[in-house]
């Protein structure tokens, strides 16, 4: 007999994109699977091959929706918003496959939204670790609105992955856009402040995993997006966004370890709750 608990849709799904990741896929989903929260877990398919099939018992519905050929990643986040903000969710929190999120980061998240009915976002601090798990870096961002504008004329100020979003912010506002590849979710963050506020929690509740050569191979594609945001959001009556847009041009031509202590600028060398090193094993084998 089914659960009564998880024939109701819960407030929140939870979006992951995946290109050709199961283990990542199956680390994401084991870690979701340790928190207590009630959400529903959108997996968008973005082309692999083989292609994903659904892993065993989870503690949490599972909804699989496949491209048969690979559309980029705005495509895939887009057809999971599509089909999630169709469903009726109230906030939707992304995660990306091989990256972890912590016990208890959904209903804080939730509590925080439920509270400030006039923010669309909050993401929270993050760590970023190597595939072998060792610490590179706590990335602290600033935590109210204003603090936020003013990183973001710099560098995205609310790392993706940790994101929970207000879904009628994103009808009001409109999904991701094609126009800024590798800049999507800036685009997407940037717009939404126009008519809300962003925030952050000062908690880390997410683990993400940098892999080796990802930082060189898309340097220069990202800050020339980067640069482009930064010139579509321009303020001329603010010298943060003629710093930030030169800050950026430099580091095109910056060595690798130059641009990984760059974007470990904002970090806080802090003793976090154990809950921080616990390893997930995947759910549901």
């Amino acid at each position: 007999m089914a659960d009564p608990a998880r024939l109701v849709r819960p407030r929140l799904a939870v979006l992951i994109p995946v290109l050709n990741d199961r283990r990542g896929l199956e680390r994401s989903l084991g870690s979701l699977a340790m928190d207590g929260a009630q959400f529903d877990v959108v997996v968008v398919d973005d082309g692999s091959d083989p292609p994903m099939s659904a892993p065993g018992e989870l503690p949490f519905r599972l909804r699989l929706i496949r491209h048969e050929r690979n559309r980029g990643i705005t495509a895939a986040l887009n057809a999971g918003l599509s089909w999630i903000a169709e469903a009726g969710y109230e906030y939707v929190a992304r995660l990306d496959a091989g990256d972890l999120s912590l016990p208890g980061r959904f209903a804080t998240q939730m509590q925080f939204l439920d509270a400030h009915l006039d923010h669309a976002v909050v993401g929270t601090a993050t760590r970023y670790v190597d595939p072998d798990g060792r610490l590179l870096f706590d990335f602290q961002p600033p935590v109210d609105h204003e603090a936020l504008l003013r990183f973001y004329r710099y560098r995205s100020g609310i790392v993706h992955p940790s994101a929970m979003i207000r879904v009628r912010a994103l009808r009001d506002c409109g999904f991701y856009r094609e126009e800024f590849p590798r800049g999507e979710d800036y685009d997407l963050f940037m717009r939404l402040s126009k008519a809300y506020k962003l925030g952050n929690l000062g908690t880390t509740f997410v683990t993400k995993e940098v892999r080796p050569g990802s930082i060189t191979s898309s340097r220069l594609s990202t800050r020339i997006s980067r640069v482009k945001l930064l010139s579509r959001y321009f303020d001329p009556w603010s010298t943060h966004s003629y710093l930030g847009i030169a800050f950026n041009v430099l580091l095109m031509f910056a060595p690798a370890a130059l641009v990984l202590r760059a974007r470990g600028a904002a970090k806080v060398r802090v003793q976090q709750p154990a809950r921080d090193n616990v390893r997930v094993t995947p759910g549901g084998r």
